[in-house]
């Protein structure tokens, strides 16, 4: 991955700028279906994890290659208006790297108890007694709405920006841009 984009979101009282990452990070997600890109990988370089917030810069990770039709097409469309897109630029040398990655949330009580009532054929409120004394894990990551393109489920996607390492490590990428094991030139 030697060549990044910047898009920066622009500050608008009219339209907070969650709601455009969203419908960029959407907009984004479609192109990388269609493109069918496994070599593209996203960060959010201003992200803070207290309070969870993933901050107000997209940057798109890859080779010249691969982020040309990115520049390219017109998927910003919706968004144009909300947003500053710099060209394709190289990395710069000697950066560190990061694992950005998906972590799934913990299934909640309510869910566990509906599972478990559809599964063992039992009324919902007696499953749920089960589950009293568990105590319910929450997330403190940064997350975006998404859509699926594949189920067309919306969901809370959180995002973790793994410890910094030396060495880039290779990896494929999620059609979110996203990878467990791949890294990102950190920068």
């Amino acid at each position: 991955m030697n060549t990044y984009i910047d898009i920066h979101i622009l500050d608008d009282p009219d339209f907070p700028s969650n709601v455009v990452l969203r419908a960029l990070f959407n907009r984004l997600h479609l192109q990388l279906v269609d493109l069918k890109a496994d070599t593209i990988g996203i960060s959010f370089p201003l992200h803070t994890n207290r309070p969870a917030n993933l901050g107000r810069l997209l940057r798109i990770h890859g080779n010249e290659s691969a982020l040309t039709p990115l520049h390219r097409k017109d998927w910003v469309a919706g968004v144009r208006d909300h947003i500053k897109m710099n060209e394709p630029l190289s990395v710069p040398d000697e950066t560190q790297h990061r694992v950005v990655r998906r972590v799934q949330a913990p299934a909640s009580n309510a869910r566990l108890a509906r599972r478990y009532a559809k599964r063992h054929n039992v009324e919902y409120e007696e499953a749920l007694s089960l589950y009293e004394s568990r105590n319910e894990e929450v997330l403190k990551l940064p997350y975006l709405h998404a859509r699926s393109l594949s189920t067309g489920h919306s969901f809370s996607l959180f995002i973790e920006h793994g410890p910094l390492l030396k060495a880039p490590v290779s990896g494929s990428f999620s059609a979110y841009g996203l990878s467990s094991t791949g890294t990102i030139p950190w920068f």
